[in-house]
């Protein structure tokens, strides 16, 4: 048995556990033999989502005593703090420890060495995973031990009662945790079921993949994807034997938890449903955080994003520009954006943040002076029609009466806030599987329009001035009836998707399927 030592692992010992009483611990959760420890694992990248999927299952039933298990990012994230923030204080929230001897980063690596990076990573960690987990499993049980049966052992007692969700970039690594305890072990995926029938059904099924091919079938897509509508990374074989790996590990679960919408995806999940062999699959979205978010020192820029937008007097009127948290661009790109907006003759909202220096694997930072990469004169050409920042509260902006489109490089938690708000999407993907996504809201769901969605492994073309100019007037002013259909397309699914949230929603429906799974004994 692993010695645990209050210098070693004094993460275990969260703070907000030594500030509440047991007896105020009895009170806030069920007592007795049904208590169920379900413990949740995150990756950093994947944190937010996760916290929300925790904080949505501790509200619908609180059999469940819930510790959250959060894996440190790699590199630093001055707002990593803040993220952790927005978990429910019922919660036991554990940071784990960085592993003694992390992977070595170096600057300009491969996309196939990025992601073996990231999955030794994490794998470093499982000896920390299994020590948290056991006293975990230790304070759960002390919670229950007034009036249980003692004739079965304490520790068989505790193993029947744990079950684990795991970010599915940990599923590989940490399937094993679950394994060895006996416990049932389940996967959160955090993007689209379209694309998790891409990494499930697809991707391990394919040989070597290259850029001659024209398109790709995939079950879970209603149309060919254009091979230009690939992520890249996919044509280098590394990257993709490891995407593989890790849809593998995805299909190891005992059931697939997915951040989506029953009647947002229907013909993907029916993909997947047809799979005789696909673990049950649960669309249990969107899990969003709509609360905002940010530092304190964020305030001031926040509250002037606020007045701006209070000022406009016409509804649906700005076109908001932001690119996820790891979303920047180089002076020249800058340029053209600044042109194309000037142009567009549109009111904008643009979250222009500063790349990090060259090498390093950090987010952006913030201009002192955003005048310093902007064109000269530019500020003062477009005067009150447009308002430059740095960080944004996203989904507070996207809730405004203002917005009327959305330039977006397609993360899948920034498409469900836009949606989730009714507000048209132009599609710039930049990295990761925003492409694909891209694609999907495109070409499959017809819910945005495409500024540019179609690149090649290493492509670095500048998108111009012109093509951001016309893909703003198409999302604000366009009048073609397919931009009417589109528009209408994001009204309705704006309402099924928070119907599907709902009390009685299909989504609320399957966070209580996966509830009661996995109580079951």
């Amino acid at each position: 048995m692993q010695c645990i030592t209050s210098s070693c692992y004094s993460f275990l010992f969260p703070q907000r556990l030594q500030s509440v009483s047991a007896a105020e611990m009895s009170t806030q959760r069920n007592s007795g033999s049904d208590k169920e420890l379900l413990i949740i694992i995150a990756s950093s990248g994947h944190v937010v989502s996760t916290i929300q999927l925790a904080n949505t299952i501790l509200r619908r039933d609180r059999r469940l005593v819930i510790s959250l298990l959060v894996i440190s990012p790699m590199t630093q994230d001055p707002n990593f703090s803040g993220k952790l923030s927005k978990c429910d204080p019922d919660i036991n929230l554990v940071t784990l420890p960085k592993p003694q001897h992390e992977p070595a980063f170096r600057p300009a690596l491969s996309a196939a060495n990025l992601i073996s990076l990231l999955m030794q990573y994490i794998e470093l960690h499982k000896d920390a995973v299994r020590a948290a987990v056991k006293h975990q499993q230790l304070l759960a049980s002390s919670e229950t031990d007034i009036g249980e049966d003692k004739s079965e052992k304490e520790e068989d007692r505790i193993l029947k009662s744990t079950s684990f969700i795991l970010d599915w970039f940990c599923a590989s690594s940490m399937m094993d945790v679950a394994a060895e305890l006996g416990s049932n072990a389940y996967v959160y995926y955090t993007n689209s079921a379209a694309f998790l029938g891409l990494l499930t059904l697809f991707l391990p099924t394919c040989s070597r993949l290259t850029e001659s091919d024209s398109e790709w079938l995939v079950p879970s897509y209603a149309r060919p994807i254009p091979a230009t509508s690939v992520p890249p990374f996919f044509y280098d074989a590394r990257a993709a034997a490891l995407m593989s790996d890790l849809g593998r590990g995805i299909r190891k679960g005992r059931g697939v938890v997915v951040n989506t919408a029953a009647e947002l995806e229907p013909y993907a999940l029916s993909s997947i449903a047809k799979d005789g062999n696909f673990p049950a699959v649960y669309p249990v979205g969107p899990l969003l955080n709509l609360s905002g978010g940010g530092k304190i020192s964020d305030k001031k820029n926040r509250d002037r994003i606020m007045e701006w937008l209070d000022a406009q007097e016409a509804a649906e009127s700005v076109v908001f520009l932001c690119f996820g948290n790891l979303g920047s661009f180089g002076a020249e790109q800058v340029k053209e954006i600044a042109l194309g907006l000037e142009e567009s003759g549109v009111k904008f909202l643009w979250a222009l943040r500063k790349p990090p220096p060259e090498g390093k694997m950090s987010p952006p930072g913030e201009f002192t002076d955003p005048q310093e990469i902007l064109p000269e004169g530019f500020l003062s050409r477009i005067g009150a029609r447009g308002l430059v920042c740095g960080w944004a509260p996203q989904a507070e902006i996207l809730a405004h009466r203002a917005i009327g489109g959305f330039v977006s490089h397609c993360g899948w938690n920034s498409i469900l806030e836009a949606l989730s708000f009714g507000v048209p999407i132009a599609a710039w993907p930049m990295y990761a599987e925003q492409q694909a996504n891209a694609f999907y809201l495109v070409e499959d769901l017809k819910l945005a329009v495409g500024l540019k969605i179609n690149y090649s492994l290493g492509q670095t073309d500048l998108v111009t001035a012109r093509e951001i100019q016309n893909a703003v007037e198409l999302l604000m002013n366009g009048v073609d009836n397919e931009i009417a259909k589109m528009r209408v397309r994001v009204g309705e699914i704006k309402k099924i998707i928070r119907a599907a949230v709902g009390e009685d929603g299909r989504s609320s429906q399957a966070v209580g399927r996966l509830i009661n799974d996995m109580c079951r004994k």
